[in-house]
């Protein structure tokens, strides 16, 4: 299919945080090269081999950040434009914690988001350089060597309920582009959220979402306010902190069979075929801990993708303590009765499906 794509055709393809070489030497070397001539690809990695292995014709480091650049980087997250003078006598120490984040904008933008919650003065800038500089984490043999501790110091530095709502990031796959309307509302449904004052658990969700984009814990999708990412290394200390709690298959059910009984987990979020789907759900029999539970079909070829009145019937019986339920896409047309035994469902995901019917529920739960 490639192949016939591109035939005779100048292009630009970009393969961006490319990780793997096989990819191109296996899949997409040989088809592309049908291309008209004039034809480029651009490759972005941080893993020199990979490069050197795709056999690239031409190869450009991109270089760190001065340390003016990271300073004017720093300072542009800890004020607002015309407030710069405020912060001018703490440049030399700005410019050593930009040094411990290694002069990476990520690092700075969110080691920035700490600092513009400090006091503008010496003593709180030394106080964080210091917490960069012991480097107290490094004692953890299996923490993720790619992820900046000033990435972790970020971290720390938020305050509980917003540490519960960026690790719950971690339960989907890397690069998942969020809608900010589901994200705030698996919040709420979990119970991350809790009121204050005369503001509603939407409002505040709100708030969360946005101090987690001002530290740059989440990025907006470009083009798309209503949407949000995670860079990829904060996935990466994300999925280290959660744990065993959140998990999520990608391929199948194999690593769902491979739950261990000792293990109570929390999350899933599953992108299962069709033909697996009933694999998938009799391998959740033993994990009634479960609280959320997303489940993507992937699309069958013979048969429409579809969810069955059965199949939220079997989930009702070997996951009761969900609070968050999806299945996406879905051509479900009837919720079973049963349903109403999830009595801590507080979100129900039922997107792109064609119900008609609503379950009888026990007036006690409703």
């Amino acid at each position: 299919m490639v192949r016939e794509i591109v035939a005779n055709k100048k292009f630009l393809l970009v393969l961006d945080d490319s990780w793997d070489q096989n990819v191109w030497n296996d899949l997409l070397r040989n088809p592309l090269q049908s291309g008209a001539t004039g034809s480029r690809i651009l490759v972005t990695t941080r893993n020199e081999g990979v490069a050197l292995q795709m056999k690239a014709v031409e190869s450009h480091q991109v270089k760190l950040l001065s340390a003016e650049d990271g300073w004017v980087l720093l300072r542009k997250k800890v004020v607002l434009s015309g407030q710069e003078r405020e912060i001018e006598d703490l440049k030399d120490i700005g410019e050593k914690i930009v040094d411990k984040c290694g002069r990476l904008p990520l690092a700075i933008k969110t080691i920035g988001g700490v600092l513009s919650r400090k006091s503008r003065n010496k003593r709180d800038w030394e106080k964080v350089l210091k917490t960069l500089s012991n480097n107290a984490w490094s004692s953890w043999t299996d923490f993720p060597k790619e992820v900046q501790p000033a990435l972790y110091l970020s971290y720390e530095d938020l305050p509980s309920p917003l540490k519960q709502c960026f690790l719950y990031c971690s339960l989907f796959p890397e690069d998942h582009e969020f809608y900010r309307s589901d994200l705030i509302r698996y919040w709420i449904s979990e119970g991350f959220i809790h009121e204050e004052g005369d503001l509603t658990l939407e409002e505040l969700g709100e708030d969360y979402y946005g101090d987690l984009v001002q530290r740059s814990f989440l990025q907006p999708v470009a083009g798309f306010n209503s949407m949000c990412t995670v860079h990829d290394l904060l996935w990466s200390l994300a999925r280290f902190l959660a744990g065993d709690e959140n998990f999520f298959v990608k391929d199948g059910v194999e690593l769902v069979l491979n739950f261990s009984s000792s293990v109570k987990r929390r999350r899933l979020w599953g992108r299962v075929k069709e033909e697996k789907r009933q694999e998938f759900i009799d391998a959740l029999v033993g994990h009634d801990s479960l609280r959320t539970l997303v489940l993507y079909l992937e699309e069958s070829v013979e048969e429409g993708t579809q969810v069955e009145e059965n199949d939220v019937d079997n989930l009702t019986k070997r996951t009761p303590r969900l609070r968050v339920v999806g299945f996406q896409p879905s051509e479900i047309i009837k919720l079973p009765d049963s349903l109403g035994n999830l009595i801590h469902v507080r979100y129900l995901d039922l997107s792109s499906s064609r119900i008609s019917e609503l379950p009888v529920l026990d007036p006690q739960i409703l």
